[in-house]
């Protein structure tokens, strides 16, 4: 999947906000009732990493996304 957030330089309420997202994957409509809902709540980054994430499921990775497109790192998962 892929996350998209946004850093707003004229609204520092919009920092880092959740914008949208893509998923292609297994429980597709559990992973977008979750994303929907932090839409409607203007969610952000920050809002995600203080959720904790059940195990397991397939929206547990909102809880622990580190890796960026910026950094030049694998978002391979690792793991189980």
């Amino acid at each position: 999947f892929v996350l998209w957030n946004g850093n707003f330089h004229t609204d520092p309420s919009t920092l880092e906000r959740l914008l949208g997202f893509h998923y292609l994957g297994p429980n597709a409509g559990e992973v977008t009732q979750l994303v929907g809902l932090s839409l409607k709540m203007k969610a952000t980054k920050a809002d995600l990493d203080a959720l904790i994430g059940i195990h397991p499921t397939c929206a547990e990775v909102f809880t622990t996304l580190l890796v960026t497109k910026r950094s030049g790192q694998s978002a391979d998962a690792k793991g189980c």
